[in-house]
């Protein structure tokens, strides 16, 4: 028994620009100016001009002072991100922002500088200042710098599942592990090799479909 963590369809096919599982890319600069990176597996769609919808995944948004201001829409809700910002959409069972630098606002209020807010079914949370492995997602975006500290082993594998091209299966016997440290998730294979080094857990290969994290 034990958790497995892989991904559902997409759609990637479907949308305006999207990435295969371990793929991390720059889009095209946006109108008025601004650079888009698109996280492992997910996908965005860009309707027109000052517009940009994540349909998967995250991205990392860096917008010019001399931009116009962009809405950038979520799951669960939008945001008019203002000149000048640097943040970071997920979009997961809530939509999880993170800005470093400018503004994002909504209807309920503005998130600033070196703030964060997560907006479920239920509406948006209070925002809250970012931590320390939050703020180092956003600065490490292009190489998926990840940073632990004494973090569930179920729950580092299961952000890991995303930037394999095949399955990862957990056993419950090493599940509660705990895991401190900073890794880049774009290369998955040291990530495990590292986890098998100082961790009692085991990594097995299957046919390239499936990896299997059990203890040894």
């Amino acid at each position: 028994f034990g958790a497995w963590l892989g991904r559902a369809p997409l759609g990637r096919a479907m949308a305006d620009a999207a990435t295969a599982p371990g793929e991390i890319r720059a889009l095209p600069s946006l109108v008025g100016g601004g650079r888009l990176l698109l996280d492992t597996a997910s996908a965005v769609d860009l309707p027109g001009p000052g517009l940009v919808r994540l349909a998967a995944g995250a991205l990392r948004l860096d917008l010019p002072d001399t931009a116009p201001p962009l809405q950038l829409q979520g799951r669960w809700g939008q945001w008019q991100v203002a000149p000048g910002s640097i943040l970071a959409l997920r979009r997961a069972e809530a939509d999880e922002v993170a800005v470093l630098r400018g503004a994002a606002r909504m209807a309920g209020g503005t998130v600033g500088p070196g703030f964060g807010l997560a907006w479920g079914r239920l509406g948006a949370a209070p925002p809250h200042r970012l931590t320390l492995a939050e703020t180092d997602r956003v600065e490490g975006f292009a190489e998926a710098w990840r940073l632990f500290a004494d973090t569930p082993l179920a729950l580092v594998a299961e952000e890991l599942s995303r930037y394999l091209p095949g399955a990862l299966l957990v056993s419950d016997a090493v599940a509660g592990l705990r895991v401190s440290g900073r890794f880049r998730f774009t290369r998955p294979a040291q990530v495990l090799e590292a986890l098998a080094q100082t961790l009692p857990v085991r990594v097995q290969h299957h046919a390239g479909l499936l990896t299997r994290l059990s203890a040894a």
